[in-house]
């Protein structure tokens, strides 16, 4: 049985080829596979002709593997450990060697994207920053808010040291006050106790009231206290 892409021999019941790594289609028949093998030798051989080497080395599928020494023990794949064909050339089986290849070129797709991804970012860097490394403090402070307008800010100093004055000048104020009413107080008791009361002028004594019915006298004081006279008795002042 032989590979339909690079013609080498393989087993009968080979799903993939050890040496390409295509999957085997099952309708394939061994006349077409011999007949791309042949292909494959014609197309090598004239593009080493055209190459212009000396002498033009066709392959062939049937003669391809090395030579083996009888008795040596057979190979196994490096990574899951299943027996290879003797005529295998690599240390891993068809699947293996495919999975390998295609983390290879993921790893290096890898690389090209972070290596290009840098690439811009440096560019953009480049293009419009002045230094090489941008502040980020200075957009965070020239960043517009719509939520929050920003508040002007009024340098106000503060004054050291008048509070002390204050205190001082109103403690003096309070001082004065109660100095000034005392004065005042005091000046008018003495205006007061000073002021002459005039005395009262002694009342004159009123003539007696005699009744005629009686010859007796009757006196009356300045309380009102009647009294009577006999005739004769008392004088008159």
């Amino acid at each position: 049985m032989f590979c339909e892409k690079c013609g080498r021999e393989i087993p009968e019941d080979s799903i993939y080829c050890a040496y390409c790594g295509i999957k085997l289609s099952p309708e394939a028949k061994a006349s077409d596979w011999e007949e791309a093998a042949r292909l494959r030798e014609l197309q090598e051989a004239y593009q080493d002709k055209k190459a212009g080497k000396k002498a033009a080395v066709v392959r062939n599928a049937y003669h391809e593997s090395d030579c083996i020494r009888p008795g040596a023990p057979k190979k196994k794949c490096l990574d899951c450990g299943k027996e290879l064909p003797a005529s295998t050339i690599g240390g891993y089986c068809a699947l293996c060697e495919t999975r390998r290849n295609r983390e290879a070129e993921e790893r290096a797709e890898a690389a090209e994207n972070k290596r290009l991804q840098q690439e811009e970012a440096k560019g953009l860097r480049d293009r419009y920053d002045v230094s090489d490394e941008f502040d980020w403090r200075v957009f965070q402070q020239n960043k517009p808010n719509s939520q929050k307008p920003k508040k002007s800010r009024v340098n106000v100093k503060k004054p050291k040291g008048n509070w002390k004055k204050a205190l001082l000048l109103t403690i003096g104020i309070l001082i004065g006050v109660r100095i000034l009413i005392s004065v005042i107080g005091m000046v008018v008791y003495f205006l007061i106790s000073n002021v002459a009361v005039p005395e009262r002028e002694p009342k004159s004594p009123e003539p007696p009231i005699v009744s005629s019915d009686t010859a007796q006298r009757i006196w009356v004081d300045d309380d009102g206290n009647v009294t009577i006279l006999d005739d004769g008795s008392e004088e008159f002042f």
